[in-house]
C-alpha cells in the first residue's frame, strides 16, 4: 500500500530452526520480485536462489554452487544494482566460518547501496539474514559505530525507497534499537526464555500468548509457519502464514525453515 511505501517497510522476522522463518521470508520476497521490484538478498544460508525463476534476466544469482562472492566484489555487485537488477547473494561460504569477512562485505555494500539510493531513489527491498552478526545487542568497541550507522539507514532509508527485512533465530541477540525501528514484527516459535522476554514487550498486555505453560497459545509450541504478527497497521494477531509459490531451497541435510 501507499502507506507502506511512505513509511518504509521494515520487517523483523525471528524464529528458531524449523519454525518457518525462512519460508516467511520467501513469501515476502517472492511477492516483491513477482511485482517487478528490485531485491537485494543477503542470503546467509544459500536458501533463496529459486527466486531467480520468477524473473530470469532481471534477477541475478551470485554463488549458489557457482563462483562465490568475495570481499572485493562490492563494486561489481553495485554495478548490477545500478543497472536495476535484483541480486541474490549466497553468503553461505562465509556464514559461521568467516564471519568477519561476511560482515566486512555486507557493511561495505550497505554503505554504498545507501549512497546510491540517495542519488537515485527507487523501491528496493534488502534482506539481511543472521542479523545478530551485523547488529548485535552486545557490541564491541569496533562494532558500535557500525550498528549506529545501520540503524540510521533503517530510519532514513524510507525517504529513498529502501525497505528492509531483518531476520534472525534469536531476538535477544539483536540490538533492541534496530528491532524497535521495524514497523512489522513477525515472531515464530521460540524455546528461549530470553527471546520470549524481549518479544513479550511488543505484545499487548492482554494478548493470549505465554511461554512454557500448557496452553495451545504458547509461543514455544507454535507450529511451523505459525507466527504472532505485530504492527501499528493492524491488530496483533496469531496467524498461520501461507506457503510461497516458490519453495525455499533445501540446505545441507535438512529442509530450510
Amino acid at each position: 500500500s501507499k502507506e507502506f511505501y511512505d513509511d518504509g517497510l521494515r520487517v523483523w522476522n525471528s524464529g528458531e530452526p524449523g519454525a518457518g522463518k525462512s519460508t516467511t521470508n520467501m513469501l515476502i520476497l517472492s511477492q516483491w520480485v513477482a511485482a517487478g521490484r528490485q531485491l537485494i538478498a543477503l542470503d546467509a544460508h544459500g536458501e533463496y536462489g529459486e527466486l531467480w525463476s520468477l524473473r530470469p534476466g532481471a534477477v541475478i544469482r551470485i554463488g549458489y554452487g557457482e563462483e562465490p562472492v568475495k570481499e572485493e566484489s562490492v563494486e561489481w555487485v553495485l554495478s548490477l544494482i545500478r543497472e536495476g537488477k535484483s541480486v541474490l547473494i549466497d553468503l553461505s561460504h562465509w556464514t559461521d566460518i568467516e564471519i568477519r569477512a561476511m560482515d566486512k562485505f555486507i557493511r561495505a555494500l550497505m554503505v554504498e547501496l545507501y549512497r546510491h539510493a540517495r542519488e537515485k531513489p527507487a523501491q528496493r527491498l534488502v534482506l539481511l539474514e543472521e542479523a545478530q552478526s551485523l547488529i548485535p545487542q552486545q557490541q564491541s568497541k569496533d562494532q558500535y559505530d557500525n550498528v549506529k550507522t545501520f540503524i540510521a539507514m533503517l530510519t532514513g532509508g524510507r525517504k529513498f525507497g529502501l525497505h528492509f527485512i531483518l531476520s534472525s533465530q534469536r531476538t535477544g541477540l539483536v540490538d533492541v534499537n534496530a528491532i524497535a525501528q521495524c514497523n512489522v514484527r513477525i515472531f515464530h516459535r521460540t524455546s528461549e526464555l530470553a527471546d520470549w522476554q524481549r518479544i513479550q514487550k511488543y505484545l499487548p498486555k492482554k494478548f493470549p500468548a505465554d511461554f512454557g505453560s500448557k496452553t495451545k497459545r504458547d509461543i514455544s509450541k507454535l507450529s511451523a509457519g505459525e507466527a504472532i504478527l505485530v504492527s501499528r497497521w493492524f491488530d496483533t494477531m496469531r496467524i498461520q502464514l501461507p506457503l510461497p509459490k516458490v519453495k525455499v531451497t533445501k540446505f545441507l541435510s535438512g529442509d530450510a525453515a
